[in-house]
């Protein structure tokens, strides 16, 4: 989203036009592991346990707003479910009717189901 404010906004001098079919941002993860902490316990849940997570949790929490910006604003042509509540945002109108650019994001689910749909035969 950053980099489509950037191309696009005046006070950046770049004027690239904001449309869907002239602008395509491909978004590129570095992998995810949803089940990171499923064996954590209560007891396990600390001030020293929350204090040396508390950096991560903010970055997810950019990161996902981010994607979701992007998805809402741009027509989503690739790209895994955000959550249950809003799917994968692929069908979703723009605010305003019409979406300003194409995007894609891609992700790798760190999990053995995940890594096999990597290695899948192309056939």
């Amino acid at each position: 989203m950053q980099l489509f404010l950037h191309v696009t906004l005046d006070c950046y001098r770049l004027g690239w036009p904001a449309a869907e079919r002239d602008m395509l941002l491909v978004s590129i993860g570095t992998g995810l592991h949803p089940e990171a902490n499923s064996n954590l316990r209560l007891q396990d849940m600390t001030l020293l346990y929350y204090g040396s997570t508390v950096a991560e949790w903010l970055f997810n929490a950019a990161l996902y707003q981010q994607n979701l910006l992007c998805r809402a604003f741009g027509r989503c042509i690739a790209g895994d479910e955000l959550d249950r509540e809003v799917g994968d945002m692929k069908t979703v109108a723009a605010p305003g009717g019409a979406k300003v650019f194409t995007y894609a994001r891609y992700n790798a689910t760190l999990t053995q189901e995940g890594l096999d749909k990597l290695v899948r035969p192309l056939n």
